[in-house]
């Protein structure tokens, strides 16, 4: 009987074993499907409408901006001053992110016109079909606007924090 019981007992776990890392192996790869639909999804937002997406430029700098002010004893004077030249970061990180979008989108533009003057109607046609069902999601032929509605950095003389 006891014999029975060693052979039965490393197959019963070897099956149990293999099992737990058939499932193990199914949800790394289900959360890895999401993940990458939820990253797609959200690329083809931020392109679609660069303005209202979630920056990650901006919370990388309020993030900083946070440790700054948790790291260092600061005055509210200096919390302040340290918010508002922060504040101009984003905005100038903001409109380098809407020029490179605008140059995306030109630049989809202008290859799909060369390509399209280099083809007969027929195919111009279809090719015009075939980008704007691929391209279209990504926002990338059609205009974005030319000013940002966030608060623009100016070229005002900075005074240093005051201790």
């Amino acid at each position: 009987m006891s014999t029975e019981q060693a052979v039965v007992q490393p197959a019963a776990t070897r099956r149990g074993c293999g099992l737990f890392f058939f499932g193990l192996i199914i949800g790394l790869l289900a959360g890895a499907g999401g993940v990458a639909w939820w990253a797609a999804d959200f690329l083809r937002k931020s392109a679609r409408a660069p303005e209202s997406a979630w920056d990650p430029a901006e919370l990388l700098l309020r993030r900083l901006e946070r440790q700054i002010i948790e790291e260092i004893a600061l005055t509210p004077d200096q919390r302040r001053t340290i918010s508002e030249e922060m504040g101009f970061t984003i905005a100038a990180a903001r409109d380098i992110r809407l020029g490179l979008s605008r140059s995306t989108r030109r630049l989809a533009e202008d290859t799909l016109e060369r390509i399209a003057r280099r083809l007969p109607a027929d195919k111009e046609a279809r090719l015009r079909e075939v980008m704007r069902r691929r391209l279209g999601p990504w926002g990338l032929l059609e205009p974005l606007p030319e000013k940002s509605t966030k608060p623009q950095p100016t070229n005002r003389a900075r005074t240093p924090p005051t201790n």
